[in-house]
């Protein structure tokens, strides 16, 4: 029974961080491990938190897209009058 302990206690350091991710589609799984392996030396924590990071980075974007939406609603357009020497002013709407 020893024996056994030691083995569990090499396989699984209770210092070290766990995580197992099952239920994801098998493309979206071998995509991952590529991106782990060209970019991140096969480190699928570093691999992880870049794809949080991206996300958290595009909720950020699309909260600013729809404030640069809400501030152009907001904005009346100027009306721009030109008055030449005869007195006629441009840029009038005829009633």
């Amino acid at each position: 029974m020893e024996e056994t302990d030691k083995i569990v206690k090499r396989v699984v350091n209770p210092n070290q961080a766990f995580m197992n991710i099952s239920r994801i589609p098998k493309d979206t799984k071998e995509k991952i491990i590529k991106l782990a392996e060209d970019e991140f030396c096969n480190d699928y924590g570093m691999t992880l938190k870049f794809l949080y990071d991206f996300y958290e980075t595009r909720g950020m974007f699309e909260y600013l897209l729809k404030e640069i939406e809400n501030l152009k609603q907001q904005r009346q357009p100027e009306e721009k009058k030109i008055t030449l020497l005869d007195g006629r002013v441009l840029g009038e709407k005829d009633e």
